[in-house]
């Protein structure tokens, strides 16, 4: 009688103990997946971010570069010190 006990209880061990390495390697392919699509997320929205801010710094130095170029052609600047704030400003 003790020897099926304990077959019974072997077997009830090693069931939950199987049942819980597939239950804990399912939940690590799961993080993994989602951890990975975080960073593809993450890494998209960097690279927005980067290309937005080169964009706006474009856009402020031709602007300066128009209000020089303005201040050129109404002859409040000679062309040298255009070229000299120009240079100075970059």
């Amino acid at each position: 009688m003790k020897r099926i006990r304990t077959k019974i209880i072997l077997l009830v061990v090693l069931s939950v103990l199987f049942v819980s390495a597939v239950i804990g390697g399912i939940s690590i392919l799961a993080v993994q997946s989602t951890n990975s699509d975080r960073i593809d997320q993450l890494e998209a929205k960097l690279l927005a971010g980067y290309d937005d801010n080169i964009k706006h710094q474009v856009q402020i130095i031709a602007s300066e570069l128009s209000a020089v170029t303005a201040q050129i052609d109404s002859g409040t600047l000679t062309k040298a010190e255009g070229g000299d704030f120009s240079r100075r400003h970059r």
